[in-house]
């Protein structure tokens, strides 16, 4: 099974709790972030725990959480003391061990409805994140084969099937056209409905982010400054809010004073009378900040268009811009 780094960098999206339009949402605990060197006496060097890694099957609960409470505690320490380079193979132990929490975790009886179905989340990311798609599949028809089926969990686990889906389409987005529909965020409500035909023409940075995101909001100068140089050329940026606490992204908005507009996944998968795609599940987007890249014409030119990069797209896309 093939592991990914602990998030550098990103904040992770949640899959959706009970089938929930809001997402459990939060940073990466072990973010790939410079350590400030200090001046302080020699200390004793620090060697890790490679215990942590060691998981096993089908104990209660109670080993469980305190397994990952000695897990994320010897990695905070790690992260702490390492090089970036130094880090990638002892994440790739931590993920798998993380993997072997939540599975069980997942499964266990003694453990709260509302904690097995947190761990079910992050289970079925670990296998949506793989591609598992057969053993999601398998986990849902045992969950239906009951004879009171939970419908929160199948929720869960229907889901994280569409995440699967979600990630191919993602992929396959580079040279192809992407749906983008919803409500703008106006004045701390919905407000009109995006018309995503009015952006063709225009080359566009659709920005999947959350004002409680660290790395999103560090990518707002960057944006910032390419939006003022760009704009007048035919560069556009509109962004698509995971906030659910939308007086945080009304207080936000006005003190950053964004110049582009904001469309609200909330507000859209709320909105009555309508059935607009939830663009995070729809491509299966479960890190922020994503930012897409779309061209004059419709089709997706880049998927990771953030910091220097991006500025490399806009400088080659509009050569006459000094």
């Amino acid at each position: 099974m093939r592991f990914s780094p602990v998030a550098f960098g990103v904040c992770l999206v949640g899959a959706l709790l009970l089938g929930s339009a809001n997402s459990n949402v939060g940073c990466a605990v072990f973010a790939d972030e410079p350590v400030e060197e200090t001046k302080e006496e020699a200390k004793e060097p620090f060697v890790l725990d490679e215990s942590v890694f060691d998981i096993e099957d089908g104990r209660n609960a109670e080993y469980y959480q305190e397994a990952e409470e000695k897990l994320r505690a010897e990695m905070t320490e790690f992260i702490a003391v390492t090089s970036a380079a130094e880090r990638a193979p002892v994440f790739e132990k931590a993920n798998a061990a993380l993997f072997v929490i939540f599975k069980n975790r997942a499964f266990c009886e003694d453990l709260e409805e509302v904690e097995r179905n947190r761990a079910l989340n992050s289970y079925l990311s670990f296998l949506a994140d793989d591609g598992k798609v057969d053993e999601i599949n398998g986990i849902l028809a045992d969950e239906k084969a009951k004879e009171t089926p939970d419908a929160a969990r199948v929720a869960i686990l229907e889901t994280a099937i569409m995440r699967v889906e979600g990630k191919k389409r993602f992929a396959e987005l580079v040279g192809n056209e992407m749906i983008v529909e919803g409500v703008y965020f106006e004045d701390g409500k919905a407000g009109e409905e995006i018309k995503w035909e009015d952006y063709r023409g225009k080359v566009v940075l659709v920005d999947f982010w959350a004002t409680w995101c660290g790395p999103c909001v560090g990518e707002i100068p960057n944006v910032l400054a390419l939006y003022e140089k760009y704009h007048d050329a035919g560069f556009e940026v509109l962004g698509y809010s995971l906030d659910s606490n939308l007086e945080a992204l009304e207080k936000f908005e006005k003190e950053r004073e964004l110049p582009w507009k904001t469309a609200s996944r909330k507000l859209s998968v709320e909105a009555e009378g309508k059935e607009y795609v939830n663009l995070t599940d729809y491509y299966g987007i479960n890190a922020i900040p994503t930012m897409v890249l779309v061209g004059k014409d419709g089709k997706v030119l880049d998927t990771r268009a953030r910091g220097e990069h991006l500025k490399e797209l806009l400088e080659g896309l509009f050569p006459d811009v000094k």
